[in-house]
């Protein structure tokens, strides 16, 4: 099977839903965190963050802020004039805000993913869970775009807007911003469903703790009591929700599965029966070819003859301070190398006497 990592595309976008309505509820009934000092924190000298209010009056575009595969919903924010004593003196001012109602929202995103060999699907079926946790919190069908309401995200993530940050001492997410990160794993190969071939996407939801969230700073206008705009300085803290997009996708392939098949059958070590049953099938003698050895047999004895009978291999242990052991088969090459030698003595015996009776015979 051809395999690869897919192609995928996250188009994101944020829809207010019922955040009209939340706020208004909110004003109503003021949230503990608006006015309230026990959410004052002092980051340094330069950075702090007190008197803390709530913005009651947003709107959509105040609040998003779009990125590449990620969403920036803002849920605190520090309002600094560009020109202080003049927007002193109309009654503007420098602030601290928090956005309530933001968890009324609702983040809406469709997906598409595609291969090198032409696949393409839009808006695979999506299972939502939270990391380490395999129960689905939410599941949308084939085709069906995706909707979740920030809440029920944050839920999933196990993730609290007015949980303490940091540690014992810290500022609320609210303030300091978090960040949800949805990672979508794309599939068509599946265990339980082998034949089916069908895009699956598991999509894993969590959230980075003890960190801070900002956009950074951001012009805005604000309007005086005479209709003149003051420009001030917007610095954006916000719980951004990225994508990931990974996964596999396979396809069936007939050179990727003998290239699978050839390195299996290498790593099981069948390699070389498989080699032998083909050429056994197209030569007849193989066996014995391969099997046969007394060519490799007979020139190791002749090199082991020749090393005992030059001295060889006696010069050889001797420089070595190896004693050659006295075995059957060294005695057995012993008295065939003194029979070989008595042999070619009396040999030239009778040669030499031979010549010495032709040399009588012509005197």
């Amino acid at each position: 099977m051809l395999q690869e990592t897919p192609n995928a595309v996250v188009n994101t976008y944020v829809e207010q839903a019922e955040y009209k309505t939340a706020v208004a509820g909110l004003k109503a009934r003021y949230p503990s965190y608006c006015n309230n000092s026990a959410t004052d924190y002092n980051f340094s000298t330069t950075w702090t963050y007190i008197d803390n209010r709530c913005d009651f009056d947003l709107e959509l575009g105040d609040i998003l802020i779009l990125g590449e595969n990620a969403v920036f919903i803002t849920t605190y924010f520090q309002d600094t004039p560009s020109d202080p004593v003049v927007a002193a003196a109309v009654g503007l001012s420098a602030g601290n805000y928090f956005v309530p109602g933001v968890e009324a929202m609702e983040l809406s995103f469709s997906h598409t993913v595609s291969t090198s060999w032409g696949l393409h699907a839009l808006n695979p079926e999506l299972s939502l869970h939270a990391l380490g946790d395999s129960k689905n919190h939410a599941t949308f069908s084939s085709g069906q775009s995706v909707t979740v309401k920030i809440a029920d995200l944050l839920g999933i993530a196990s993730a609290n807007l007015d949980a303490i940050n940091l540690h014992s001492a810290g500022p609320l997410y609210r303030l300091t911003g978090t960040h949800i990160k949805i990672t979508m794993r794309y599939s068509n190969m599946h265990s339980r469903t082998p034949l089916d071939n069908t895009v699956k996407t598991h999509g894993t939801v969590d959230y980075t703790q003890g960190v801070w969230t900002s956009v950074g700073p951001k012009m805005v206008y604000k309007e005086d009591a005479t209709g003149r705009l003051h420009k001030f300085q917007r610095y954006h803290y916000a719980l951004r929700v990225s994508f990931v997009t990974t996964g596999t996708i396979g396809i069936a392939d007939a050179f990727a599965t003998l290239t699978n098949l050839a390195v299996a059958l290498g790593l099981l070590g069948v390699a070389v029966s498989v080699v032998d049953t083909v050429c056994e099938y197209f030569v007849s003698n193989f066996g014995v070819m391969k099997h046969d050895n007394r060519n490799d047999w007979m020139t190791l004895e002749s090199l082991k003859t020749y090393a005992f009978e030059e001295g060889i291999l006696d010069r050889f242990a001797e420089e070595k301070g190896v004693r050659l052991l006295d075995t059957d088969a060294m005695r057995a090459r012993r008295a065939r190398m003194e029979a070989k030698k008595a042999a070619a003595s009396d040999e030239a015996a009778a040669v030499e006497a031979a010549a010495v009776e032709a040399a009588a015979v012509e005197a």
